[in-house]
């Protein structure tokens, strides 16, 4: 009986567990990889899914603590949105949007109950997320 060959996999390791050592590529695996780690840095869905309502934006909802510092920039969020975050010692301490068309935007409360200084005024709070009209083009900050 034939021994299993290995040769699918690839053996990139140098051991020689099989003749065919190129790296493998998948997109699938690749690109996921890349979705993970923006989805610690920055999430959004909308809060009524099939509605043409904004997303709520969540800013690193699921960097661990171990990673105190962190910041990421020219990130994009589900309608068009542009986004900048940064955070130390596990606070978030800068934040930029980019209105990618109007509406408002809705940005989920992770400032540990501190309350944000905005650049833009109107902005109201409400429930866990602050809500700021925005047109195509605004670029707000806290």
């Amino acid at each position: 009986m034939p021994k299993w060959d290995n040769a699918s996999k690839g053996d990139q390791s140098g051991l020689r567990h099989s003749a065919y050592t190129h790296r493998p590529f998948t997109l699938e695996g690749n690109f996921a990889a890349m979705q993970v780690v923006q989805e610690m840095l920055l999430q959004s869905w909308s809060p009524t899914p099939g509605t043409p309502e904004w997303e709520v934006l969540r800013i690193f909802p699921a960097v661990p603590a171990q990673r105190a510092g962190a910041s990421f920039s020219e990130l994009r969020a589900a309608g068009g949105l542009g986004v900048a975050a940064g955070r130390q010692g596990n606070v978030t301490t800068s934040l930029t949007v980019v209105a990618g068309r109007d509406g408002t935007v809705r940005i989920r409360n992770n400032v540990d109950g501190r309350e944000p200084s905005w650049s833009v005024a109107g902005v109201v709070k409400i429930g866990h997320d602050f809500h700021l009209a925005m047109r195509r083009g605004d670029v707000a900050t806290a």
